[in-house]
């Protein structure tokens, strides 16, 4: 990606907004945004994982704790959360 492609504004939900607006997220996912962890599902459903200044990853609540799989150790502290986008169609 271009860095003009990249939005202007860093703050969440302009952010998701604006990468909505420019095709590169779906609609649900832009009007979902970012969720405290503490609302995050704790049955084994895969969600995306927000750290606080370090990044996203995929994850989910295993065996009393945040992972990356069911094969990692589960010592991830996410403060975020939101749904994993739809998966490409063929």
């Amino acid at each position: 990606m271009a860095k003009d492609d990249w939005p202007e504004s860093t703050e969440t939900g302009a952010f998701m907004e604006e990468s909505y607006r420019k095709g590169r997220m779906p609609q649900s996912i832009a009007m979902v945004g970012w969720q405290p962890i503490e609302t995050a599902p704790r049955d084994g459903t895969p969600i995306m994982l927000g750290f606080a200044g370090a990044g996203v990853s995929s994850g989910l609540w295993w065996r009393g704790g945040w992972a990356r799989g069911p094969a990692e150790q589960n010592d991830l502290s996410p403060t975020h959360w939101m749904p994993l986008p739809e998966p490409p169609r063929l």
